[in-house]
């Protein structure tokens, strides 16, 4: 809009300059017109009488001078309906030229109403883009710091069930442990020496004794039971007989559950191994 103000203001001074221009013409014209009228002229004629016999004539009375005839003015219809006629024209020419004045302010106005309203669209437009820029960095950053709070949530559980698991397998080890020298110490007892002697007598009373079976026979039986003696597993470890004796023995282990029980609970243990050795 700022480029196209000054050309209208010149434009409208331009117009101005010409209508002042026309009107001084309308007026020279007018002024001529009238100078130009042929204006009668009054010739003065001189007339003397001249008589015989050489008598000085007599000179008639000179008129009197009469005054000069008023100059021609043109028809009073002709020159108003000229000036009316320059008039019509000059207004004519100061009407269009106020609707083109009007119309390059409107044809200005509406640009102006055009780059505004474009300015406002991109600045919503950039609006928009910075919120939704900045919601998106807000998000990011959200899901990075939880991303970091589960990964230090996952270390601290896993360090902590790794201290749990190593915290089970040394209470693991340590009752292992125990238990093995529990069952060493009764092992080694009279009492746990007459338990083990009660299962393997039972064991043999079970047994059916194959014709494979060679004399001095010694076979060491794992024996994996339940509380109240009831057999669960039998594993032949050491044997010097065959296959036949080897089922045979176990085939007695299960036939002799439930085992026999110690006179000292604290002497059961889950796991036994047994000597057997037939007479």
């Amino acid at each position: 809009m700022n480029a196209r103000k000054p050309a209208s203001r010149w434009g409208v001074v331009s117009l101005s300059v010409l209508l002042h221009l026309a009107l001084a013409a309308v007026l020279f014209g007018s002024w001529w017109f009238t100078r130009t009228k042929p204006v009668e002229q009054n010739l003065g004629i001189e007339a003397r009488v001249v008589t015989q016999g050489g008598s000085p004539p007599v000179r008639p009375p000179e008129p009197e001078p009469q005054p000069p005839p008023p100059e021609p003015t043109p028809e009073p219809d002709e020159a108003a309906a000229e000036l009316a006629r320059q008039q019509a024209a000059a207004a004519e020419a100061a009407r269009v030229a106020e609707e083109r004045r009007v119309a390059e302010e409107r044809e200005a106005a509406e640009l102006e109403a055009r780059k505004e309203a474009d300015r406002k669209a991109r600045e919503q437009a950039d609006r928009e883009r910075a919120e939704r820029e900045k919601a998106e960095k807000e998000k990011a950053e959200r899901e990075r710091l939880a991303k970091e709070k589960a990964a230090r949530d996952k270390v601290e559980q896993d360090k902590l069930q790794a201290e749990r698991a190593r915290a089970a397998r040394e209470a693991e080890l340590n009752a292992l442990l125990a238990a093995d020298q529990r069952q060493a110490t009764a092992r080694d007892s009279s009492a746990m020496r007459q338990y083990i002697a009660q299962i393997a007598n039972k064991i043999e009373r079970q047994w059916i004794r194959p014709g494979t079976a060679k004399t001095g026979l010694e076979c060491e039986v794992q024996v994996t039971q339940a509380p109240g003696g009831v057999v669960i597993d039998v594993k032949i470890n050491r044997c010097n007989g065959d296959d036949s004796v080897r089922q045979s023995l176990e085939a007695a282990v299960l036939k002799a559950s439930p085992l026999p029980l110690p006179a000292d609970p604290a002497l059961f243990e889950r796991s036994l191994v047994v000597t057997f050795r037939p007479e």
